[in-house]
């Protein structure tokens, strides 16, 4: 279950840079920007996406330790059941 959302984590940080990039690329295309104001805003792109890449850690970090709070709770309570599972994956 980790490696599954390790995976969508990882698929969710592409998504963000590729916003990145698309958002960069319009700010070059505007020709009534000036090389200042587009430097600020490619600041203000890159702020914005490491923001949002943190949050995506953090969530990562949270959904891991239920993850496996929940995984060895089980092997707690049950621990032939979860041996069982753990053989199924």
């Amino acid at each position: 279950l980790v490696k599954m959302a390790r995976t969508e984590l990882e698929t969710a940080k592409v998504n963000i840079r590729n916003i990145r990039k698309d958002a960069n690329n319009s700010v070059r295309r505007t020709e009534e920007v000036s090389e200042d104001m587009m430097k600020q805003y490619e600041e203000k792109i890159q702020e914005l996406t490491d923001k949002y890449i943190s949050k995506a850690d953090a969530i990562m970090a949270q959904k891991e330790k239920d993850i496996m709070t929940r995984i060895f709770a089980g092997a707690v309570k049950r621990p032939r059941l979860f041996l069982l599972r753990i053989m199924q994956l």
